[in-house]
């Protein structure tokens, strides 16, 4: 009888473990192409902010793209307080060559609050998980004009934990840019080493 009991509970642990581990981590580390830059982000983090990375970075539609050549670059500021990631995909005429941006600031911007409140009324809202709601604005590339002014960027921003975080991507990236919000928006928080 004892034997029995054991065998089931072992049977009931080794199947619950087996379909936990099947599950991905809520928690994941960032992408490994921002790894190298994790001690520098958080460094470079003005006190006050918090700053997300997704565990997923498939922008690559384009076999021209080598992950291995994309270019990095990081800007914090302290007035306002705010902190920015681009990933580029050449050194030479740096806009035409940007292929996403991630930026945060406190939802106690009012520049940045007031832009939120623009999205909500211009963008399409999408859930990122049930505590937050972001609006995704198209650029022109995909809807005609939807943006105003037109760009060749697709947008989502949302407000998380205090703070506004801002995607941008080319436009036909649209689909990219919507699992890397979900992701962002799953990813624990990066703080500043201070």
């Amino acid at each position: 009888m004892l034997y029995s009991h054991l065998k089931k509970y072992l049977l009931f642990w080794g199947i619950f473990l087996s379909i936990l581990g099947n599950f991905p981590a809520v928690f994941a580390r960032p992408a490994d192409i921002f790894l190298p830059y994790i001690d520098s982000i958080e460094n470079e983090l003005p006190t006050g902010l918090t700053f997300r990375l997704p565990s997923y970075f498939d922008v690559f539609q384009h076999s021209d793209i080598n992950p291995n050549d994309l270019i990095i670059t990081r800007f914090g500021s302290d007035f306002p307080l705010k902190y920015n990631l681009s990933v580029f995909t050449c050194r030479e005429g740096f806009y035409s060559c940007l292929l996403a941006s991630f930026s945060v600031e406190r939802a106690d911007s009012i520049e940045r609050f007031n832009e939120l409140v623009s999205y909500s009324r211009q963008g399409d809202p999408i859930i990122l998980n049930p505590n937050y709601q972001g609006y995704f604005i198209r650029g022109y590339l995909i809807d005609g004009s939807k943006k105003n002014p037109p760009s060749l960027f697709s947008s989502i921003m949302w407000q998380q934990d205090y703070m506004i975080y801002t995607i941008s991507f080319p436009a036909e990236e649209r689909q990219s840019l919507l699992y890397i919000a979900l992701s962002m928006a799953q990813e624990a928080p990066i703080y500043p080493h201070r």
